[in-house]
């Protein structure tokens, strides 16, 4: 059978987040409640603006229910105020309530908002949402508004990198980093466009500025430790994971990176230590189960890599690799019958997966049952012929021809 298979990974971020959208604390449409002066003596007008007041600083407290509450009342007395529609979309984003934000983003373009700002906030509640096509449609305007607006690019950019145009995110990052040279999240994300085309000199590059603009940043140092270790040096890898824990003891995904790093080395132990920070860190990921049972397994210690294996299952159902590493745990231990229902789960989730395939054909030549056998290997060709798998699957196909 194959050796079992772990999972890397770097946590990427940006001004569009999936929960959420980061915002400046004072955005020009809010100061225009702090600047804006009275309109006559009538009472209602007065009332609106202490709503819209109430509502900013509601807002900047992160009290955001209560934020939505006063400019909602701002806006039932004065419902031809854009720049309330545009402060309460803001409160909406960051409840994480978007179509509620689009629509206040919309009304105050419709009622003559035309400022890049309204654009660049409706068009990251899209990017929340997954319309990548309507973010870029909407960060664009925000551009020929405010051909100098660095958040602008950046947000078009970190939507394109989700589309997987990255010469395009490059594209917008360097102009993001043109307009605010002193921007350590663009030099990051850049960084991450260049790790994901597999030119990690140029991503330690950007992720080392990004240090330097932001020194105690622990996930930039996360991420440049997964660009030296893309590039083999675990040395220095590990450096910046060790660093980035020592920042921050609370960072999973530091413990998490670091213990590859020492599986890697064969360093088994210390691996484990760092998986069960991780998971103690974060108990849910099934990820880290799935790693820690490989560095048990790789101990012998089968029944232990067999127990994460499960708890990774329980977590994600779906969880092909865990099928797959339990399988070559149970075949370890001879237990074919197990190892062959856990394969069979791993091509029932992926029907391309190649090593369970050729896992499941050595199972059966070990139960001997050779023409099953002979059938896997077969398959293991067809599904991936340049894959490891199928190269093991040929040789076993010539042991078989010689029984």
């Amino acid at each position: 059978m194959t050796r079992s298979a772990h999972i890397s990974r770097a946590r990427r971020t940006g001004r569009i987040h999936g929960d959420h959208v980061a915002v400046a604390s004072a955005s020009p449409i809010s100061m225009v409640v702090v600047i804006v002066g009275m309109w006559g003596c009538s009472r209602p007008p007065r009332r609106a603006q202490e709503y819209h007041r109430r509502g900013y600083a509601r807002y900047v407290e992160g009290d955001y229910d209560r934020a939505v509450e006063a400019y909602s009342a701002a806006i039932m007395l004065r419902p031809e105020r854009a720049e309330v529609y545009g402060d309460r979309g803001r409160a909406y984003s960051d409840k994480g309530e978007y179509d509620l934000a689009i629509a206040d983003f919309t009304k105050a373009i419709e009622l003559k908002l035309e400022c890049a700002e309204i654009y660049c906030d409706r068009g990251m509640a899209y990017g929340c949402k997954g319309d990548h096509d309507r973010a870029i449609a909407d960060l664009t305007k925000a551009i020929e508004l405010a051909p100098q607006n660095p958040d602008a690019y950046y947000n078009r950019g970190v939507t394109y990198e989700r589309k997987g145009e990255y010469d395009r995110a490059i594209a917008d990052f360097t102009k993001a980093i043109e307009s605010g040279p002193e921007d350590a999240e663009a030099y990051c994300s850049r960084g991450n466009v260049h790790g994901c085309r597999g030119d990690h000199a140029r991503a330690i590059g950007d992720f080392t500025k990004a240090i330097e603009l932001k020194p105690g940043w622990v996930e930039a140092y996360n991420r440049r430790g997964v660009a030296y270790a893309a590039k083999g040096d675990d040395q220095r890898a590990m450096a910046d994971y060790t660093k980035a824990v020592e920042l921050d003891a609370d960072c999973a995904e530091g413990y998490y990176n670091r213990g590859m790093a020492y599986e890697r080395r064969g360093e088994y132990d210390r691996a484990i230590a760092d998986y069960a920070k991780a998971i103690e860190l974060t108990p849910e990921d099934a990820d880290v189960y799935c790693n820690r049972g490989k560095a048990y397994h790789e101990k012998a210690d089968y029944d232990l890599a067999i127990a994460d294996y499960t708890r990774a299952i329980e977590l994600r159902p779906g969880f092909a690799l865990a099928f797959d590493n339990r399988g070559i745990a149970h075949g370890s231990k001879g237990d074919y019958d197990r190892a062959i229902g856990d394969f069979a789960e791993a091509i029932k989730i992926e029907p391309q997966r190649a090593s369970a395939y050729s896992n499941r054909g050595r199972a059966y030549e070990l139960k001997g049952d050779v023409e099953r056998a002979r059938s896997d290997y077969e398959k293991t060709k067809a599904v991936n012929p340049n894959s490891r798998a199928a190269q093991l699957a040929e040789k076993a196909l010539k042991r078989l021809g010689r029984q």
